[in-house]
Protein backbone atom coordinates (compact mmCIF):
# COMPACT_ATOMS: atom_id res chain seq x y z
CA UNK A 1 0.00 0.00 0.00
CA UNK A 2 0.98 3.27 -0.17
CA UNK A 3 2.61 4.77 3.12
CA UNK A 4 0.78 8.18 2.15
CA UNK A 5 -2.78 6.66 1.92
CA UNK A 6 -5.09 9.07 4.15
CA UNK A 7 -6.20 8.55 6.86
CA UNK A 8 -10.08 8.98 6.23
CA UNK A 9 -9.10 6.55 3.54
CA UNK A 10 -7.47 3.80 6.41
CA UNK A 11 -11.10 4.25 8.01
CA UNK A 12 -12.79 3.92 5.16
CA UNK A 13 -11.05 0.45 4.10
CA UNK A 14 -11.34 -0.56 7.70
CA UNK A 15 -15.20 -0.23 7.73
CA UNK A 16 -15.34 -1.91 4.47
CA UNK A 17 -13.03 -5.19 6.02
CA UNK A 18 -15.35 -5.12 8.41
CA UNK A 19 -18.39 -4.98 6.48
CA UNK A 20 -17.34 -7.83 4.89
CA UNK A 21 -16.63 -9.61 7.54
CA UNK A 22 -19.41 -9.66 9.13
CA UNK A 23 -21.72 -9.98 5.79
CA UNK A 24 -19.04 -13.31 5.69
CA UNK A 25 -20.07 -14.37 9.48
CA UNK A 26 -23.80 -13.75 8.36
CA UNK A 27 -24.07 -15.46 5.70
CA UNK A 28 -22.76 -18.18 7.40
CA UNK A 29 -24.75 -18.70 9.88
CA UNK A 30 -28.00 -18.39 6.93
CA UNK A 31 -26.80 -22.15 6.68
CA UNK A 32 -28.21 -25.00 8.62
CA UNK A 33 -25.65 -26.05 10.19
CA UNK A 34 -22.01 -25.06 10.87
CA UNK A 35 -19.37 -27.17 12.47
CA UNK A 36 -20.79 -29.04 15.88
CA UNK A 37 -17.69 -27.72 18.24
CA UNK A 38 -17.55 -24.30 16.33
CA UNK A 39 -21.33 -23.09 16.20
CA UNK A 40 -22.45 -20.45 18.26
CA UNK A 41 -25.43 -22.03 20.11
CA UNK A 42 -23.86 -25.45 19.90
CA UNK A 43 -26.99 -27.08 19.09
CA UNK A 44 -26.67 -29.60 16.67
CA UNK A 45 -27.61 -33.18 17.24
CA UNK A 46 -26.07 -36.40 15.67
CA UNK A 47 -28.42 -39.13 15.28
CA UNK A 48 -29.01 -42.92 13.83
CA UNK A 49 -31.90 -44.78 12.16
CA UNK A 50 -32.24 -48.24 12.28
CA UNK A 51 -34.54 -51.36 11.63
CA UNK A 52 -34.28 -55.01 12.16
CA UNK A 53 -30.95 -55.51 9.80
CA UNK A 54 -28.83 -54.21 12.47
CA UNK A 55 -29.97 -57.06 14.77
CA UNK A 56 -30.43 -56.96 18.25
CA UNK A 57 -28.66 -53.30 19.61
CA UNK A 58 -27.72 -52.82 22.69
CA UNK A 59 -29.15 -49.80 23.64
CA UNK A 60 -27.38 -49.23 26.71
CA UNK A 61 -24.52 -49.16 24.69
CA UNK A 62 -25.64 -46.83 22.47
CA UNK A 63 -26.61 -44.32 24.98
CA UNK A 64 -22.39 -44.45 26.18
CA UNK A 65 -21.38 -43.92 22.20
CA UNK A 66 -20.51 -40.31 21.48
CA UNK A 67 -19.68 -39.91 17.94
CA UNK A 68 -17.59 -36.75 17.51
CA UNK A 69 -17.84 -35.50 21.19
CA UNK A 70 -21.69 -36.40 21.19
CA UNK A 71 -24.05 -38.56 22.30
CA UNK A 72 -26.45 -40.03 20.31
CA UNK A 73 -29.62 -37.52 19.95
CA UNK A 74 -31.90 -38.56 17.22
CA UNK A 75 -33.04 -42.08 16.32
CA UNK A 76 -35.56 -43.12 13.39
CA UNK A 77 -36.47 -46.68 13.23
CA UNK A 78 -38.32 -48.55 10.54
CA UNK A 79 -41.75 -49.91 11.95
CA UNK A 80 -43.34 -51.33 8.31
CA UNK A 81 -43.47 -51.46 4.77
CA UNK A 82 -46.40 -51.74 2.42
CA UNK A 83 -50.02 -53.18 3.95
CA UNK A 84 -48.90 -55.95 5.59
CA UNK A 85 -44.70 -56.18 6.62
CA UNK A 86 -43.72 -55.44 10.07
CA UNK A 87 -40.19 -54.67 11.09
CA UNK A 88 -39.17 -57.13 13.25
CA UNK A 89 -37.00 -55.15 15.87
CA UNK A 90 -39.46 -51.94 15.36
CA UNK A 91 -41.43 -52.28 19.36
CA UNK A 92 -37.87 -53.82 21.25
CA UNK A 93 -36.02 -51.03 18.83
CA UNK A 94 -38.63 -48.36 20.43
CA UNK A 95 -38.42 -49.41 23.98
CA UNK A 96 -34.99 -49.42 23.95
CA UNK A 97 -33.94 -45.98 22.86
CA UNK A 98 -36.95 -44.88 25.18
CA UNK A 99 -35.44 -46.78 28.31
CA UNK A 100 -31.63 -45.66 27.52
CA UNK A 101 -31.38 -42.82 25.46
CA UNK A 102 -32.34 -38.97 26.07
CA UNK A 103 -33.35 -38.44 22.58
CA UNK A 104 -34.37 -34.91 21.67
CA UNK A 105 -35.94 -36.30 18.22
CA UNK A 106 -37.13 -39.62 18.05
CA UNK A 107 -39.19 -41.12 15.24
CA UNK A 108 -40.83 -44.01 13.47
CA UNK A 109 -40.92 -44.56 9.53
CA UNK A 110 -42.84 -46.78 7.23
CA UNK A 111 -41.36 -47.85 3.46
CA UNK A 112 -44.17 -46.86 1.00
CA UNK A 113 -44.66 -49.41 -1.56
CA UNK A 114 -46.61 -46.53 -4.32
CA UNK A 115 -48.48 -49.15 -6.04
CA UNK A 116 -50.22 -50.52 -3.18
CA UNK A 117 -52.86 -48.55 -1.46
CA UNK A 118 -51.96 -45.61 0.27
CA UNK A 119 -54.53 -45.41 3.19
CA UNK A 120 -54.04 -49.16 3.42
CA UNK A 121 -50.45 -48.30 4.12
CA UNK A 122 -51.63 -45.61 6.59
CA UNK A 123 -53.99 -48.16 8.36
CA UNK A 124 -51.53 -50.52 8.92
CA UNK A 125 -48.65 -48.20 9.79
CA UNK A 126 -50.97 -46.45 12.32
CA UNK A 127 -51.47 -50.07 13.57
CA UNK A 128 -48.47 -50.56 14.68
CA UNK A 129 -47.27 -47.59 16.02
CA UNK A 130 -50.60 -47.83 17.97
CA UNK A 131 -49.06 -51.35 19.69
CA UNK A 132 -46.31 -49.17 20.98
CA UNK A 133 -46.50 -48.06 24.24
CA UNK A 134 -43.27 -45.34 23.99
CA UNK A 135 -44.73 -43.49 20.70
CA UNK A 136 -46.11 -39.76 21.29
CA UNK A 137 -47.90 -38.64 18.83
CA UNK A 138 -47.62 -35.25 20.48
CA UNK A 139 -43.96 -34.92 20.22
CA UNK A 140 -42.65 -37.96 18.16
CA UNK A 141 -42.54 -38.10 14.42
CA UNK A 142 -43.44 -40.29 11.46
CA UNK A 143 -41.51 -40.58 8.11
CA UNK A 144 -42.67 -41.81 4.49
CA UNK A 145 -39.52 -43.65 2.98
CA UNK A 146 -40.07 -42.48 -0.55
CA UNK A 147 -37.20 -44.68 -2.55
CA UNK A 148 -39.37 -47.84 -4.16
CA UNK A 149 -36.43 -48.20 -7.38
CA UNK A 150 -39.23 -49.92 -9.06
CA UNK A 151 -40.75 -46.79 -9.71
CA UNK A 152 -39.01 -45.97 -12.94
CA UNK A 153 -41.22 -43.65 -15.18
CA UNK A 154 -44.46 -44.26 -16.62
CA UNK A 155 -44.05 -45.86 -19.95
CA UNK A 156 -42.11 -48.77 -17.43
CA UNK A 157 -43.71 -52.10 -16.36
CA UNK A 158 -44.16 -50.58 -13.28
CA UNK A 159 -44.21 -47.13 -13.92
CA UNK A 160 -46.95 -44.44 -13.13
CA UNK A 161 -47.10 -41.00 -13.58
CA UNK A 162 -45.42 -37.96 -11.30
CA UNK A 163 -48.83 -37.31 -10.89
CA UNK A 164 -50.10 -40.04 -9.52
CA UNK A 165 -46.78 -40.90 -7.47
CA UNK A 166 -47.55 -37.48 -5.40
CA UNK A 167 -51.22 -38.42 -5.23
CA UNK A 168 -50.31 -41.78 -3.44
CA UNK A 169 -48.20 -39.92 -1.28
CA UNK A 170 -50.53 -37.13 -0.16
CA UNK A 171 -53.32 -40.10 0.44
CA UNK A 172 -51.21 -41.57 2.56
CA UNK A 173 -49.96 -38.83 5.17
CA UNK A 174 -53.88 -37.03 4.87
CA UNK A 175 -54.31 -40.18 5.92
CA UNK A 176 -51.85 -40.10 9.08
CA UNK A 177 -52.45 -36.84 9.78
CA UNK A 178 -56.27 -37.46 9.91
CA UNK A 179 -55.35 -40.26 12.87
CA UNK A 180 -53.54 -37.79 14.79
CA UNK A 181 -49.95 -38.20 13.58
CA UNK A 182 -49.09 -34.56 12.72
CA UNK A 183 -45.09 -34.61 12.81
CA UNK A 184 -44.51 -35.44 9.66
CA UNK A 185 -41.34 -35.82 7.23
CA UNK A 186 -40.68 -37.00 3.73
CA UNK A 187 -37.12 -39.07 3.55
CA UNK A 188 -35.73 -39.52 -0.03
CA UNK A 189 -32.92 -38.37 -2.18
CA UNK A 190 -33.21 -35.38 -4.05
CA UNK A 191 -32.29 -37.20 -8.17
CA UNK A 192 -34.92 -39.40 -7.01
CA UNK A 193 -37.37 -37.25 -6.07
CA UNK A 194 -37.09 -34.85 -8.99
CA UNK A 195 -37.20 -37.83 -11.60
CA UNK A 196 -40.10 -39.65 -10.68
CA UNK A 197 -42.48 -36.81 -9.13
CA UNK A 198 -40.73 -33.18 -9.13
CA UNK A 199 -43.00 -30.22 -9.47
CA UNK A 200 -45.71 -32.63 -9.40
CA UNK A 201 -45.25 -32.91 -5.70
CA UNK A 202 -44.30 -29.70 -4.48
CA UNK A 203 -47.54 -29.00 -2.36
CA UNK A 204 -46.69 -32.46 -0.31
CA UNK A 205 -44.22 -30.10 1.72
CA UNK A 206 -46.42 -27.93 3.22
CA UNK A 207 -46.50 -28.42 6.89
CA UNK A 208 -44.00 -31.10 6.42
CA UNK A 209 -39.87 -31.43 7.03
CA UNK A 210 -37.39 -33.06 4.68
CA UNK A 211 -35.00 -35.70 5.73
CA UNK A 212 -32.87 -35.63 3.07
CA UNK A 213 -30.07 -38.43 2.04
CA UNK A 214 -26.84 -36.97 0.12
CA UNK A 215 -23.58 -39.21 1.21
CA UNK A 216 -21.57 -36.41 1.55
CA UNK A 217 -19.80 -34.70 4.54
CA UNK A 218 -22.27 -32.10 5.77
CA UNK A 219 -19.35 -29.80 7.11
CA UNK A 220 -17.29 -29.60 3.70
CA UNK A 221 -21.01 -29.42 2.02
CA UNK A 222 -22.83 -26.85 3.93
CA UNK A 223 -24.77 -25.39 1.03
CA UNK A 224 -26.58 -28.41 0.80
CA UNK A 225 -28.63 -27.58 3.58
CA UNK A 226 -30.73 -25.26 1.57
CA UNK A 227 -29.89 -25.70 -1.97
CA UNK A 228 -29.89 -29.28 -4.14
CA UNK A 229 -33.46 -29.53 -2.72
CA UNK A 230 -36.75 -31.38 -3.73
CA UNK A 231 -38.93 -28.96 -5.87
CA UNK A 232 -41.21 -27.32 -3.16
CA UNK A 233 -39.41 -28.95 -0.24
CA UNK A 234 -37.86 -26.64 2.80
CA UNK A 235 -34.02 -26.64 3.73
CA UNK A 236 -33.68 -30.09 5.01
CA UNK A 237 -34.59 -30.86 8.25
CA UNK A 238 -32.59 -34.00 8.88
CA UNK A 239 -29.82 -35.27 7.07
CA UNK A 240 -28.39 -38.44 6.54
CA UNK A 241 -24.90 -38.50 5.39
CA UNK A 242 -23.78 -42.11 5.65
CA UNK A 243 -24.89 -45.36 5.31
CA UNK A 244 -21.69 -46.44 7.22
CA UNK A 245 -21.19 -45.74 10.42
CA UNK A 246 -20.15 -47.62 13.34
CA UNK A 247 -21.34 -47.26 16.71
CA UNK A 248 -21.01 -49.10 19.96
CA UNK A 249 -23.83 -51.35 20.79
CA UNK A 250 -24.77 -51.86 16.99
CA UNK A 251 -22.75 -55.31 15.83
CA UNK A 252 -24.71 -56.21 13.27
CA UNK A 253 -23.40 -53.92 10.54
CA UNK A 254 -23.13 -50.54 9.83
CA UNK A 255 -25.98 -48.26 10.28
CA UNK A 256 -26.90 -44.78 8.94
CA UNK A 257 -25.94 -41.66 10.45
CA UNK A 258 -27.59 -38.52 10.21
CA UNK A 259 -27.45 -35.08 11.90
CA UNK A 260 -30.16 -32.58 12.91
CA UNK A 261 -29.76 -28.65 12.06
CA UNK A 262 -29.29 -26.26 14.64
CA UNK A 263 -33.12 -24.97 13.38
CA UNK A 264 -34.29 -27.84 13.86
CA UNK A 265 -37.20 -28.10 13.47
CA UNK A 266 -37.53 -25.23 10.96
CA UNK A 267 -40.21 -23.42 10.17
CA UNK A 268 -42.63 -25.11 7.50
Amino acid sequence: FDNKMSTTTNLQLIVVLAGLLLAGIKLHQTYAIADVNEHPDNQSIYGIDVSHWQGVINWASVANYQYKGRKIGLVFMKATEGVNTVDSRYLENSKGVSQNLDVKVKGAYHYFHPKTSATGQADHFASMLSKDPYFDKAKDWIAIDVEDPNVLGEDSPYGMTKAEYAKTIKDFLDSMKAKGYVNQMIYGGTSYWESRIGSAGADLWKGRALWKARYRDPFENEQFWTTDLPTGAPAVSVWQFSDAGKIDGISGGSVDLNLISNHFPITL
